[in-house]
C-alpha cells in the first residue's frame, strides 16, 4: 500500500515481486536464481519417462500385433488407434464402436468393441516391467488363467 497525495493505492504482492525482479541485476540477488532451478528439475523429471510414459511389457498377442515387446501404455493406445483409423474399423453409424478384423480379434476376442471397453481390455495385455515385488508373476498368472477360460 502506498500513499499518493490524499489517495491510497493498493499494490498487490505479485506486482511488487515483478518490480523487484526487474530491478535486480544478474548475480546481485541469489534468490532469483534459486527460483529458476525447480523448473530445470521438472524438465529433467519429465525426460526420465515415468508414469504414463513408463515402459511396459506386452502380452504375446499384443507383441505380435505391434511388433515390439516393450512399449509405454500411451504408445500402445496410440498405435492401436492409428491401426483402427488406417483400416477404417470404426462403425460409421457409431464412431465409439470399433469393428474388429482378424488382428484385433486376436487381442479383444469380440467382433465389435466400445472404445472405452477397448482400453479396459488393453490393460490386461500391458504388464509392468519391474518384477521386484512379484507383480509380473501375478499379471502373467491372471492373463493365462483368463486365456484358459476363454479358449474355445
Amino acid at each position: 500500500m502506498a500513499i499518493l497525495g490524499t489517495k491510497l493505492i493498493f499494490i498487490s504482492p505479485q506486482t511488487l515481486e515483478k518490480d523487484n525482479k526487474e530491478d535486480n541485476v544478474e548475480g546481485e540477488n541469489d534468490d532469483v536464481e534459486d527460483e529458476e532451478k525447480p523448473n530445470n528439475v521438472d524438465k529433467e523429471v519429465k525426460k526420465r519417462g515415468g508414469g504414463f510414459n513408463k515402459l511396459c511389457s506386452l502380452s504375446p498377442q499384443l507383441q505380435k500385433f505391434l511388433g515390439v515387446s516393450e512399449l509405454a501404455r500411451t504408445q500402445v493406445v496410440k498405435k492401436v488407434w492409428a491401426y483402427i483409423k488406417e483400416n477404417n474399423l470404426q462403425d460409421p453409424k457409431n464412431k465409439k464402436k470399433i469393428l474388429c478384423d482378424k488382428s484385433l480379434l486376436a487381442i479383444f476376442r469380440v467382433n465389435s468393441i466400445d472404445m472405452f471397453q477397448m482400453n479396459k481390455v488393453l490393460s490386461k495385455h500391458i504388464w509392468p516391467l519391474d518384477c521386484g515385488n512379484g507383480t509380473c508373476l501375478m499379471f502373467l498368472l491372471r492373463f493365462y488363467v483368463i486365456e484358459a477360460i476363454n479358449a474355445p
